[in-house]
């Protein structure tokens, strides 16, 4: 049973204790939630239901079960990962990643034109991580990408050019590519006769279809990008 009439430090339930309890079920940070209503927070009186969510602070401010993790912003919503908010994402609309070191790689290949950018603006703090294992980021030869500003690093190209491996940070086959104000670090092109260390733009029908390849690179830094062996082209951008 609960305390009935209120008041925090009184017991009317009979029992042989002093505590009050309505602690069992009650409103114990007095932000007019309980538990039982869907606080999921019961302790921070900032967190219940109703409440406007918080961007990328990894809480679920309004016990709606999403934004606990945070890894991409679409449409005012919270994404556990950046992959999930580019599979939802339409035609033209932007996918803002949260600040973080983010190690999911990033593969569009359909006919969408997407945006993707950092939330905070500071390329910084917001990281897309190969682990030396991939490449982070591939658009096919349907998308158009703007990207900006983000740190794109650790990528290892992958053999998407005909077996031969491209793009350890960015690989696109698009006809459309804008990369403004990105970091790319310590990105690895280590196959023979490969494309691109940081960021291959490899368009494989260009010839047949006689069309035109725009490509925008502007405000960007690289940094220890590496192709190797020396048959290998593009240590920071190949095009």
């Amino acid at each position: 049973p609960l305390d009935d009439d209120e008041t925090p430090d009184d017991d009317e339930t009979g029992d042989d204790d002093a505590d009050d309890d309505s602690s069992t079920g009650g409103d114990e940070d007095g932000d007019g939630w309980t538990v039982a209503e869907g606080d999921c927070d019961d302790e921070d009186a900032s967190i219940h239901p109703g409440v406007e969510e918080v961007s990328c602070d990894s809480v679920d401010n309004d016990c709606d079960g999403y934004g606990a993790l945070s890894g991409a912003v679409l449409n005012g919503v919270e994404y556990a990962t950046v992959p999930m908010a580019l599979n939802d994402a339409e035609d033209g609309e932007t996918v803002y990643v949260c600040p973080g070191i983010h190690t999911d790689q990033l593969y569009l290949n359909d006919e969408r034109s997407l945006t993707i950018t950092s939330y905070s603006g500071n390329r910084d703090e917001t990281i897309l991580d190969g682990e030396g294992l991939q490449t982070v980021i591939f658009l096919g030869e349907d998308n158009a990408l703007p990207l900006s500003p983000l740190t794109v690093r650790t990528g290892l190209a992958q053999p998407w050019v005909g077996g031969a491996c491209a793009g350890g940070g960015l690989m696109a086959s698009s006809l459309s590519v804008r990369v403004i104000d990105c970091v790319f670090v310590d990105n690895v092109m280590s196959g023979a006769g490969g494309y691109g260390a940081a960021i291959a733009v490899v368009q494989q029908i260009l010839s047949e279809h006689d069309l035109t390849m725009e490509v925008w690179i502007e405000g960007c830094v690289f940094e220890r990008n590496r192709a190797t062996p020396s048959d290998s082209n593009g240590g920071a951008v190949y095009i």
